[in-house]
């Protein structure tokens, strides 16, 4: 029988792979990574697991194998278990007994990689902010910058951070705001009565959002069909349409 995993053919001109975690799918349309050859990724960097269980594939590009991100660890050219396993510069080890410091596995038992150096601590707790050791109480932020969990918030997005005082304070993005007076939405601080329509921003007092649309608030009691206003004491919706037409008419056809 035939295994999945090295099973090709060839049709209509194209190299087709089958593995055990994907359809059939080109070869030549395999995803191209940074460090790829031939469509094939001598992954080290495969600690991460991909929350979503994207395939990829390791070892040598006349030979290669598909694996799980999700499951699967490629270290070395070779695929293995990802449960309790890392990779240092292609040696597999247990993160629990062991640390990687400058592409080394070193015993763990009270030492501490920061930066890319190895310390040696007997002294708890220690944290690593900054590239530097510290003995201290306090956490990282953005890996840069101590701060108090007690009394601060720590607010990071991407490679921006920021610290605040952490009294009636949320994080939206890697900027703090005030949770009795402001909500967050689609990354932007907004006050109560402030919503986004699309990008911009606007009172909700004053306009009305439409599909992207913006209306100052009219005298009549409004509503939107699509990304038209409309007066419902006067006027319906068309749901199928997106028309508005006179109460006195009926809508025609699906979703009246």
């Amino acid at each position: 029988m035939t295994d999945k995993k090295d099973f090709r053919m060839s049709t209509k001109g194209f190299n087709w792979v089958y593995s055990d975690y994907s359809n059939l799918i080109p070869y030549h349309s395999l995803p191209i990574f940074t460090g790829a050859i031939q469509a094939c990724v001598f992954n080290e960097d495969s600690n991460q697991a991909h929350p979503h269980g994207k395939t990829a594939c390791c070892g040598k590009s006349a030979d290669p194998e598909f694996y799980f991100t999700k499951t699967q660890i490629c270290c070395n050219g070779t695929v293995h278990n990802r449960h309790g396993k890392q990779c240092c510069d292609g040696e597999l080890y247990d993160p629990e007994i062991s640390i990687c410091c400058n592409n080394t596995v070193h015993d763990k038992e009270n030492r501490v990689c920061c930066g890319s150096k190895l310390f040696t601590s007997d002294t708890h707790p220690v944290v690593c902010c900054g590239g530097k050791l510290h003995n201290s109480h306090q956490s990282c932020c953005g890996g840069q910058e101590l701060y108090d969990e007690s009394s601060q918030i720590c607010c990071e997005y991407k490679d921006s951070f920021s610290i605040a005082e952490n009294k009636n304070r949320d994080c939206c993005r890697n900027r703090s705001y005030d949770i009795e007076h402001q909500h967050c939405i689609n990354g932007q601080v907004l006050g109560f009565k402030e919503e986004l329509c699309g990008i911009n921003k606007y009172n909700t007092s004053e306009k009305k959002c439409c599909d992207r649309t913006l209306y100052n608030m009219p005298q009549f009691l409004p509503d939107c069909c699509g990304s038209n206003l409309y007066d419902i004491s006067q006027s319906q919706c068309c749901l199928g349409s997106k028309k508005v037409v006179p109460l006195n008419l009926q809508c025609c056809g699906e979703g009246k």
